[in-house]
């Protein structure tokens, strides 16, 4: 078992430099650490220069150095898998990467330049894979107020602002392998031409023919809570759009909105999104602009079921208000603030961020029973004898086929 990971930012810059762990390995710390190789491209004949003593195949810690490809292939947020292939999302430029997960190496990495087809693409958060069609989830971006939707312009510098956008992206795969034109394997469609509202999304999860997107913000504090389900088509979204396009319709018969805030005004403002069997669950983050109170955020964890995409299939859990299956059983007001959630079993997880502080508390409750608030229980990651008050704010997370991998990033 392996796991890939990308760095977004180490506090001084955005870095670009991809990691793939052996799961299995890494319980040996000091063999796993002296078993490792890393992999960038010349800059002077493209060849491949390798530091580190392992061969690809039994290297126990595998990097690529993202920005050897392309200087701008760093500063990603979130991405998605469809195997062979893992896909990187570009959140801060616009250089999406793909990375063949069984065959890793930086001679089977691609990178694309959005920009040389369109200054406009980037500021993407994950998204979702659809046959051959990589799709990247509309998130934010800047605008300049001479320049535009991403401004280069010199006298934008200094006046760029954040721009939640509403763009959805899709590459297909004869783009990832150069063959034609960038330009002619690549569809896009604006959901704010359906709704002015639909944009800035947190997350993007593809189920069956659909795809959901979780809201977050459309401006800086103003928090979402418009749930977008696209449908997909027979074939696959591609197909689907060219078809829409040679009838002359609109994106809008594709589209689905369940506006969450109908069911209660605080319901907005979500980090991400999961699924357990029939059921969608939209991860709490923030849903006003309270600096009195730190930002705290909220924890009014949603689910939707998936066979009743409407108000009635719509179920909440207000995670700070429920007496936990713990001793001692009060409610935590500090379960808020999530940065993302996953599902394990029968249970859900939601992950640490910010509650007024970074926050180590991870929470579990039971996620497919009609009752979820029976079983939530709380722990505190922060709590460790060794390394007390290392362990929080976290991105995100996932579990592993693997008993004994179960880990949190």
């Amino acid at each position: 078992m392996q796991m890939t990971a990308t760095a977004l930012n180490n506090g001084a810059k955005f870095v670009g430099k991809v990691v793939k762990i052996d799961l299995k390995a890494m319980s040996n710390t000091a063999s796993c650490l002296a078993n490792y190789r890393m992999e960038s491209k010349s800059p002077i004949d493209g060849s491949t220069i390798v530091t580190g003593p392992a061969p690809a195949q039994t290297a126990c810690i595998h990097i690529i150095d993202l920005p050897s490809l392309h200087p701008n292939a760093r500063g990603f947020r979130r991405g998605f898998r469809e195997c062979p292939y893992a896909f990187l999302s570009p959140g801060e430029f616009n250089v999406p990467v793909r990375l063949d997960v069984c065959n890793f190496g930086i001679h089977t990495t691609k990178v694309l330049d959005l920009g040389t087809v369109d200054k406009r693409y980037g500021g993407y958060s994950g998204g979702f894979a659809d046959g051959t069609w990589a799709c990247f989830n509309p998130f934010r971006t800047f605008t300049g107020p001479f320049g535009g939707i991403r401004s280069e312009e010199a006298v934008d510098q200094g006046s760029l602002t954040p721009y939640f956008h509403a763009e959805v992206l899709c590459i297909n795969e004869p783009g990832w392998n150069g063959v034609g034109r960038l330009n002619d394997s690549m569809r896009s469609f604006d959901l704010g031409n359906v709704d002015i509202t639909l944009r800035g999304f947190s997350e993007a999860i593809r189920l069956g023919r659909f795809a959901y997107l979780s809201p977050l913000a459309t401006q800086s504090h103003v928090y979402a809570g418009k749930v977008v389900r696209i449908y997909l088509g027979t074939q696959d979204i591609g197909a689907t759009l060219d078809y829409l396009k040679s009838k002359n319709q609109k994106v809008r018969e594709i589209i689905d909105i369940l506006d969450l805030k109908i069911v209660y005004k605080s319901l907005a403002g979500f980090s991400g999104l999961f699924t357990s069997g029939k059921f969608l669950f939209l991860v709490p983050y923030r849903n006003s602009e309270e600096l009195y109170n730190g930002q705290r955020g909220f924890g009014s964890l949603v689910r939707v079921d998936l066979n009743n995409f409407d108000f009635a299939g719509v179920k909440v859990l207000n995670l700070p208000g429920t007496t936990r299956s713990q001793i001692p059983s009060f409610a935590d007001e500090d379960l808020i603030g999530f940065s993302g959630g996953f599902a394990s079993g029968k249970y859900g997880l939601l992950v640490p961020f910010f509650n007024a502080i970074f926050s180590g508390k991870m929470g579990r409750f039971i996620a497919i029973t009609d009752d979820m608030s029976g079983n939530v229980q709380v722990l505190n990651l922060q709590v460790d004898r060794l390394r007390n008050g290392t362990y929080k704010a976290y991105r995100g997370g996932f579990v592993s086929l693997w008993q004994g991998a179960v880990d949190i990033r």
